[in-house]
């Protein structure tokens, strides 16, 4: 039996279908209005690793989050499928809804949030210290259980992405006064707050529902990689896509899109890491692109997931990976695919990585198996 989140299931828990027409403080306060969402809430708490200037913030309440992944399979004992909260409808309330070729894309607030609404207090500097603030968005990429990026119709990839697109320029453009302004972050463009995107697929990599989603996070906090990106374009006068584009050899790159270069990384840290760079570096964010940069885009993204699930059993490793959006300044805009083919061990954490693969071989490895 085909597992869903049905219309009327969605009807009940709609609170606007649209975000479009609202402003972000009507949006922002849509989180503090959240039943239960309180509850959750993380500590106000930021602290930040003097070594490398890594960002730490605390929630004990996400330990409490509900879990259907017990393997790849997803069934309990009995070989049965797990009972999926969000096809339940026991989840939070919705932002925005828009109807695909089969079912609906739907996006809503993270009940486990890592940034919650206060604004007692503000972060110096866009992050760097103070208290953490902002909101958690869930875009839960269909309403049918197994259908995601690897196995929509590109017509609907389009839509989904289309939809996390609006939402990120809405927050990004739309918060003066709400959020820290870029100021000395981003002299390029004037946007205000942090967003930070990802995708995790599988127990090992921190997934905790099997049903396709993604998560946005918009704070005035910067992220690491955020930082390290900007700090990168400071010291080299250029933003770190446009170096991976001039200096990636031939033999690394997997596929070509058009407007976007699918390539492994010279530095490959992990079998199988490979970026997604869009070859217009003026570009940051992913509303800024054009129809067909976001073509491209979608392309990819479906071709490197269904990469991951034919390769990954093939080297006897349960599919799992992270899927990581790098925007703002100094990044241009890539987009990071991380397997979890190889275990992190104790040189790793010292900043030695020892990876169990070379990038050529990889590569060509890749590029054999890619659609």
């Amino acid at each position: 039996m085909k597992r869903e989140l049905s219309e009327k299931m969605a009807a009940e828990l709609i609170q606007y279908s649209c975000f479009d027409s609202l402003s972000v403080e009507k949006i922002i306060s849509s989180f503090s209005d959240e039943q239960n969402l309180s509850k959750f809430a993380p500590d106000p708490v930021l602290r930040i690793d003097p070594r490398d200037k890594s960002i730490v913030l605390f929630n004990s309440a996400r330990a409490k989050r509900p879990h259907d992944i017990a393997s790849i399979q997803n069934t309990d004992a009995k070989g049965e499928n797990k009972p999926c909260p969000i096809c339940e409808g026991d989840t939070t309330r919705i932002l925005d809804i828009a109807d695909l070729s089969q079912g609906f894309t739907f996006i809503n607030k993270n009940l486990f949030p890592i940034f919650y609404p206060s604004f007692d207090g503000g972060a110096e500097e866009g992050g760097k210290s103070g208290k953490p603030y902002g909101i958690h968005f869930l875009q839960w990429t269909s309403s049918v259980h197994d259908h995601d990026w690897h196995n929509m119709d590109i017509k609907d990839l389009m839509i989904v992405i289309t939809r996390l697109a609006k939402l990120e320029q809405k927050l990004l453009f739309h918060s003066s006064g709400l959020m820290p302004d870029s100021g000395h972050w981003n002299n390029q463009k004037k946007t205000s707050g942090f967003i930070s995107i990802i995708k995790n697929y599988g127990r090992q990599v921190g997934g905790s529902l099997q049903h396709g989603h993604q998560q946005i996070a918009f704070s005035n906090t910067i992220s690491g990689q955020q930082y390290n990106n900007w700090k990168y374009l400071q010291e080299n006068h250029q933003c770190f896509s446009k170096r991976l584009l001039e200096k990636t050899p031939e033999n690394l790159i997997i596929k070509d899109y058009k407007s976007s270069i699918l390539l492994v990384p010279y530095f490959m840290k992990r079998p199988y890491n490979c970026i997604l760079a869009v070859k217009d570096t003026s570009r940051q964010f992913i509303s800024e692109l054009n129809d067909g940069e976001l073509l491209s885009i979608c392309q990819a993204l479906s071709d490197v997931m269904n990469l991951f699930f034919d390769i990954m059993p093939k080297i006897g490793k349960e599919p799992a990976f992270n899927i990581l959006v790098h925007n703002g300044p100094g990044a241009g805009l890539y987009i990071e695919f991380l397997p979890y083919t190889q275990e992190t061990g104790g040189y790793e954490q010292l900043g030695l990585w020892v990876c169990q693969a070379d990038p050529a071989s990889a590569a060509e490895f890749m590029r054999s198996n890619i659609s």
